[in-house]
């Protein structure tokens, strides 16, 4: 079946309100303009609206079946998006172009159209209106996902340009694509927010929405209205006009839930509410919204211990971790800390106005530092760096802590033979063992003792002679 006006042409639809409202009540028509990023409102030349769609009901936060065959004076009553200029120009027949500044602080540019039949008379008014300050964000943070250009969205591509990294990416990918979510960890400072910004980026679209809700900073008495919204007069201190929470403000997006293990138990039931019909329904509301958000958390707990001990509901952490995603630490990827030195020092040096450089033993010292505070300890280390020398950054000029660390792993025993504890191959009784099992359980038995002996994995690996990366994995096996 075509989707196509009344046979008889523009001007008989224009000129017949019954057309108009069954052209408008097409569900065709409204699959189309559901898909535009604009508000659009339809108002016939009674002053009736006639439509308005699903970004337009998000703008001015109402239902459109509330207000859809009611007099348009009456939205612009309850909206601080239209004001009197728009009745004016309704009445008036003419065009509006304007920006309006709501309550708090957004502004929206109207733009209205008269649209006139065959005989010259008004048969609709066109209003679409655009969210300014939503455009200046995502014009703000382009330059940071850029694929093409230098700052934030070089970060990202030299962070995720390990082969760990990349891996997670695609199966990070491949989750969104299938409607599951997906739940990041990893110690803090590794780049889960900006893991989850990439997903978004490659799967939703970088003019999509990317809602980044810091679980730990949200108050548990403030949890609900901050995540669901709330309607006027809802409780006191609310706002006139309501509030959309940040799930709704997610929609078409992604809703990155940071520091999910931070949620306190009472209000964990509140997000698995949502999380399992993608409905939100605002404090003081009877109906229902229907949000389409994909879900990415991200978290440095062991949600699995949390589980055990009463802390984290089960449902939610099984909702949340479709598939679980573990980002390594620096430690763990130590072939991505010269292209991310490079990268800091370039930044640190344009905003110092002068460049520099790190020396060959410096940059030897920063590639033997273990890292605790991963990526963002680096950052902070060449930002030290920028402040203490002059043109050229000697081992001398970093942080004392780092040095004073380094100083006590010097006296560290070179690579020697660990024996395995009895000399024997851990084995079941009578169990029969190939040569690829046997080395591998030998190898395993004498990194257990050589991290046993040395007390860290990083000794460990000084002394064994094998980098820590080496360790890391092997131990996991």
């Amino acid at each position: 079946m075509r989707f196509a006006p009344p046979s008889g042409g523009l001007g008989e639809l224009l000129s017949s309100q019954h057309l108009l409202a069954e052209w408008l009540a097409d569900g065709r028509f409204t699959l189309i303009a559901d898909l535009l990023p604009d508000a659009l409102l339809i108002v016939d030349g009674r002053g009736i609206l006639r439509f308005m769609n699903s970004a337009a009901e998000a703008l001015h936060e109402v239902h459109r079946r509330a207000h859809a065959g009611r007099p348009f004076a009456e939205l612009v009553k309850e909206s601080p998006l239209l004001g009197e200029a728009a009745l004016e120009a309704l009445g008036r027949g003419r065009r509006l172009q304007r920006v309006d500044r709501t309550v708090d602080g957004r502004e929206v540019l109207t733009v209205m159209r008269p649209v006139r039949d065959a005989d010259g008379d008004l048969a609709l008014f066109v209003l679409v209106q655009r969210d300014l300050e939503a455009i200046r964000r995502a014009a703000a943070s382009a330059p940071s996902l850029d694929q093409a250009d230098g700052g934030g969205g070089e970060y990202l591509r030299r962070m995720v340009a390990g082969a760990h990294n990349r891996r997670i990416l695609e199966k990070g990918l491949r989750a969104l694509r299938l409607g599951s979510r997906v739940l990041l960890t990893g110690e803090s400072g590794v780049g889960k927010t900006l893991i989850a910004r990439c997903l978004h980026e490659q799967s939703a679209g970088r003019r999509a929405p990317f809602i980044h809700v810091n679980c730990a900073s949200i108050p548990e008495s403030l949890f609900e209205s901050e995540m669901f919204g709330y309607e006027r007069g809802a409780f006191t201190g609310a706002l006139q006009r309501g509030k959309r929470g940040l799930i709704e403000a997610a929609d078409g997006g992604t809703l990155f839930l940071d520091e999910v293990g931070e949620i306190p138990l009472a209000c964990q039931a509140k997000l698995l509410r949502f999380l399992e019909d993608q409905t939100v329904t605002r404090l003081g509301a009877t109906g229902m919204r229907r949000v389409r958000v994909q879900i990415v958390a991200a978290t440095n707990r062991d949600l699995r211990s949390m589980v055990e001990s009463g802390r984290f509901r089960r449902d939610l952490f099984y909702r949340l971790s479709t598939i679980s995603l573990r980002i390594p630490p620096l430690r763990a990827c130590p072939e991505m800390i010269p292209d991310l030195v490079e990268l800091f020092v370039r930044e640190a040096s344009a905003r110092r106005g002068e460049p520099f450089r790190l020396s060959a033993a410096c940059l030897a010292r920063l590639r033997d530092y273990h890292f605790p505070g991963n990526i963002r300890e680096l950052q902070n280390i060449v930002d030290h760096l920028a402040v203490m020398c002059d043109g050229v950054a000697e081992p001398q000029h970093l942080p004392e802590a780092l040095l004073a660390e380094a100083d006590r792993e010097e006296g560290e025993p070179a690579a020697a033979a660990i024996p395995v504890p009895d000399g024997e191959i851990p084995s079941a009784a009578g169990e029969s063992l190939g040569l690829r099992e046997q080395v591998r359980r030998f190898e395993s038995a004498v990194i257990a003792e050589a991290i046993r002996r040395c007390g860290s994995k990083r000794k460990a690996a000084a002394m064994l002679g094998v980098d820590i990366a080496t360790i890391v994995r092997k131990s996991r096996d």
